[in-house]
């Protein structure tokens, strides 16, 4: 149907009638704005009004749904038309209901899905270390579905202490025992999300607060050490897309694969070794030891690759944690009464607990000048950093 048409043919008929639109619509019960828009084409009148209005143009309902006087079609097209347009024009509207409807459902289970999985799976890298003890490869997952925990491996940086001689270890939370065993912990704590025994809100909530207590025995007394943990988030769901990463085997342009990429790590840790006897350390079963001075020495404890090796330097009353990377050195006291970072690539130092001394700066600047004499050949080369006299 012509809209336009239909208007125009109101028009011609209410002015062949001498009428106003005023008159018209105030003899339809309308508004002069409504007839206005009929004859412009906006809208066709109101279905209870074609009768009045055929009546004041003095036309038929064909006539005026086909736009034009003295129509002869016996079939009344017109109104054959009008029909098929009111079809058309409902099945248009159903048929957006349904689509908006869908799309309202779509974007609520999408919505409900977002709000429930959102940030909901987080992954952290747990370890710590003691005056005698590191702790090492530990993973906490927490999600809306479970919280695991998977126990770390205790080793001993003492030369005097064996972790043979560990009698019970205890994973704690600002003192409430989360898990506790006879020798050495090594498991996984899996359960389900709200239960609660093992991993409450509050427990999940103070991760600043989890520490491992260990009770050992040295020459013949139990000692009790504590090793405060450290949490580093290694992975939160928080991505709406996350981009797939090509393989190593997948890079066309790469010459490494992954054996090869292995044993470039073996061979890495194999030259360390050797490095390490060639400048005056001793081998003492996982550990290489040299003397500096009469009060400090180093202590390398050498695991599967180069990169997960440690570096521990002792003093008389501090002691330093390095990595061959050379980048981050923490300072300890012995009496864990204070800890400090130094970043040798930045020069930056930050006190990290406790009262930190007034020259750590100093100590620290020290330490490095030692740190890169002994281990310069075996830094690797992107970390390295002249440290100026």
């Amino acid at each position: 149907m012509n809209q336009e048409l239909i208007g125009s043919f109101i028009q011609e008929r209410r002015k062949g009638k001498s009428l106003t639109q005023v008159d018209l619509s105030e003899k339809l019960g309308v508004s002069d704005r409504t007839v206005s828009k009929w004859e412009r084409g906006v809208c066709l009148p109101d279905i209870s009004l074609f009768k009045p209005l055929c009546n004041e143009l003095d036309i038929s309902l064909n006539e005026l749904f086909n736009g034009k006087k003295d129509t002869k079609d016996p079939n009344e097209d017109g109104i054959v038309n009008y029909i098929k347009y009111q079809h058309k024009k409902n099945r248009f509207h159903i048929l957006l209901s349904v689509l908006v409807s869908l799309v309202v459902i779509i974007f609520s289970i999408l919505l409900i899905y977002f709000i429930n999985n959102y940030n909901k799976i987080k992954i952290y890298r747990v370890f710590g270390e003691s005056e005698n003890f590191s702790y090492t490869n530990a993973m906490l997952i927490t999600s809306n579905m479970k919280n695991i925990y998977y126990d770390g491996i205790i080793e001993s940086s003492s030369d005097n202490i064996n972790v043979n001689d560990i009698t019970y270890m205890t994973l704690k939370c600002d003192d409430k025992i989360i898990e506790g065993g006879n020798y050495i912990l090594n498991g996984i704590i899996s359960e389900e999300y709200g239960y609660n025994e093992y991993f409450s809100e509050e427990i999940l909530e103070k991760m600043d607060k989890w520490y491992i207590e260990i009770t050992y025995k040295l020459n013949d007394k139990e000692t009790t050490e504590r090793i405060n943990l450290t949490f580093e988030n290694e992975m939160n769901n928080n991505n709406f897309i996350n981009n797939k990463k090509q393989s190593i085997s997948d890079n066309n342009n790469s010459k490494i694969n992954y054996d090869e990429f292995v044993k470039i790590r073996e061979n890495e840790t194999e030259n360390l070794i050797d490095y390490l006897k060639d400048n005056g350390f001793k081998e003492d079963k996982d550990y290489y030891t040299k003397v500096i001075s009469k009060d400090s020495k180093f202590s390398v404890i050498i695991r599967e690759w180069k990169s997960d090796s440690s570096i521990y330097y002792y003093k008389n009353d501090y002691k330093v944690t390095s990595d061959f990377t050379g980048l981050t050195h923490k300072f300890t006291s012995n009496d864990f009464k204070y800890s400090y970072y130094y970043e040798q690539d930045t020069d930056k130092i930050k006190c990290e607990s406790g009262k930190c001394p007034d020259n750590m700066y100093e100590i620290a600047k020290e330490y490095v000048k030692i740190f890169n004499k002994e281990f310069d050949q075996v830094l690797t080369k992107s970390a390295k950093r002249s440290i100026e006299e």
